[in-house]
């Protein structure tokens, strides 16, 4: 049997929950920054059509100070849907997503980021 001909099977299902927050910015003071960059991550995602379809999953660590210090993919499944799309690029997101600054906080933050893309996912 050629293995490059197998597939792979994964029992249960991924949803989109929102964002799991550890550490300071796990108050409920700091949602407002937090729905700002969900509101924005939507926005990017509406504009990329219907391209793309999949999942991706970012561990984000966030200093006292606010400014995201790492950015570690933990799930990157994204496919083009067409022959027309370019590679995606989950770099330019990774990138993006380092910029990002949040209000200070007395300790620093982990925050698991799952970003669904295409049709039926989000």
């Amino acid at each position: 049997m050629d293995p490059g001909a197998g597939r792979i099977v994964l029992h249960g299902h991924f949803a989109e929950v929102g964002f799991a927050i550890a550490g300071g910015l796990a108050q409920e003071r700091f949602t407002p920054a937090l729905a700002k960059l969900d509101a924005e991550i939507k926005q990017r995602v509406a504009a990329l059509g219907s391209r793309y379809h999949g999942l991706l999953v970012f561990r984000l660590e966030i200093a006292e100070h606010g400014g995201v210090v790492r950015c570690t993919p933990l799930w990157d499944r994204i496919y083009a849907l067409g022959p027309d799309a370019p590679p995606f690029r989950a770099e330019d997101v990774a990138a993006f997503l380092l910029e990002q600054t949040f209000p200070p906080a007395d300790q620093p933050s982990r925050v698991i980021l799952p970003i669904s893309i295409g049709p039926g996912l989000g």
